[in-house]
């Protein structure tokens, strides 16, 4: 987890966000991470997709009397 440089500084005033050089290196790297984090999200929900697609595919064609593979 990636810590605001907000939290004790001397400097911090009301709207010092837009002009804060280490709150804007740091909200890029948390924007980073958050990007990272989707992707990995996205390649899991469509590999568990994938999987019970199959799972249901078996099991339609065992009910059916064909064979699982």
């Amino acid at each position: 987890m990636i810590l605001a440089p907000c939290k004790d500084c001397e400097n911090r005033k009301i709207g010092c966000h837009s002009r804060c050089v280490a709150y804007i290196k740091y909200k890029s790297e948390l924007n980073d991470a958050q990007k990272g984090i989707i992707e990995c999200q996205d390649y899991k929900t469509y590999k568990n997709g994938k999987i019970t697609k199959m799972q249901r595919e078996t099991i339609r064609n065992i009910r059916r009397g064909r064979k699982r593979w």
